[in-house]
C-alpha cells in the first residue's frame, strides 16, 4: 500500500543511514522498523523487580534533637496539605 507520512528530519536520517549501512531499500527499513515498534507495543516488557535492603544507621547522637526534626516535618507536611486543599476550591 502506498501512503505518505512525514517524519522529523533527525528520524528520517536515521532510517536513510540504517539503509545505507544494511545496503536495504529506504521503505524496507522503515516497514521493518515499523513492525518492530507495533510488536513492541503489543508486548511490552515485563517489569523488573528489585528488592532494597535496609541498612542500620545506628543510634542518634544525643545531642541531636529529633523533635525538632518531627516538629519542622509536621509543619511542612501542614503546610502541603493546605496548598492541596486551596487547589481543590
Amino acid at each position: 500500500m502506498r501512503t505518505t507520512i512525514t517524519l522529523e528530519d533527525e528520524l528520517a536520517q536515521e532510517l536513510q543511514e540504517r539503509a545505507r549501512k544494511t545496503s536495504r531499500s529506504f521503505k524496507d527499513v522503515v516497514n521493518d522498523a515499523v513492525r518492530l515498534g507495533l510488536r513492541a507495543l503489543e508486548h511490552p516488557p515485563a517489569p523488573v523487580s528489585y528488592s532494597i535492603t535496609p541498612v542500620s544507621m545506628g543510634r542518634p547522637k544525643p545531642e541531636f534533637d529529633l523533635q525538632k526534626a518531627l516538629n519542622l516535618a509536621d509543619s511542612l507536611e501542614e503546610v502541603a496539605v493546605m496548598q492541596k486543599l486551596e487547589l481543590r476550591k
